[in-house]
C-alpha cells in the first residue's frame, strides 16, 4: 500500500495588525521570518518531507512563512493560497486535503491554531510514548503518513512527528 505524508506546518511568529489592516495582513516578525527558514532547513535536511505540493491560508503570515520556509529549503512547487484555510471549518478542511489527487505524494499545509493541531488530533498518535504533544506554538510542524489515498485522511493517518521550530 502507498503512503502518502501530510506536513502540518502553524505559521511563524507574527507581530501586530498593520494599521489600516486587518488580521489577514498580519507579517511574520523578524524573528517569524527565521523560524520559517528553520523550517525550509529542515526541508532540505530531510528532517521533514519536502512537499510536492502546499496549501497556506490566505493570511499573509501564513503565505509568507511557506514563501521563506521554501526559498530556504530550495523548493519551487505549486502554492494555492485557500481562503478555506483561514478560520477555517476543521470538516471543510479535511475534505480539503481528502480531495487532493493521488497523484500527490506529500503535502504541506500552512495555516492556524486551532485548525493545524485540530488536524494532528484526528489522526492517531504514532510517536513514541512519553513524547508530549506540543501545544503547537507558532512555527510549530507535524508529520502524519496517510495509508492509501488521500481519500482515507484522517482514518487512516497517523502522527509520527511534531515539534516547535526555533531558529539554530
Amino acid at each position: 500500500m502507498t503512503t502518502r505524508t501530510l506536513l502540518l506546518v502553524r505559521h511563524a511568529e507574527a507581530g501586530p495588525t498593520p494599521s489600516g489592516g486587518t488580521d489577514r495582513d498580519r507579517p511574520l516578525t523578524p524573528h517569524g521570518r527565521a523560524q520559517a527558514a528553520a523550517i525550509g532547513r529542515l526541508i532540505a535536511g530531510g528532517t521533514l518531507p519536502e512537499p510536492a505540493v502546499a496549501f497556506t491560508s490566505s493570511a499573509a503570515r501564513a503565505r509568507e512563512t511557506w514563501a521563506v520556509a521554501a526559498e530556504a529549503a530550495g523548493l519551487a512547487v505549486p502554492t494555492f493560497a485557500e481562503q478555506a484555510l483561514y478560520a477555517a471549518d476543521l470538516d471543510a478542511l479535511t475534505d480539503l486535503i481528502r480531495e487532493l489527487s493521488d497523484g500527490v505524494r506529500t503535502l504541506a499545509v500552512v495555516g492556524h491554531a486551532p485548525e493545524i493541531p485540530a488536524l494532528a488530533r484526528r489522526v492517531r498518535d504514532a510517536r513514541p510514548d512519553g513524547v508530549p504533544l506540543l501545544g503547537w506554538p507558532p512555527a510549530g510542524v507535524g508529520v502524519v503518513e496517510v495509508a492509501g489515498g488521500w481519500a482515507d485522511f484522517p482514518r487512516s493517518g497517523r502522527l509520527v512527528f511534531a515539534r516547535a521550530v526555533e531558529p539554530d
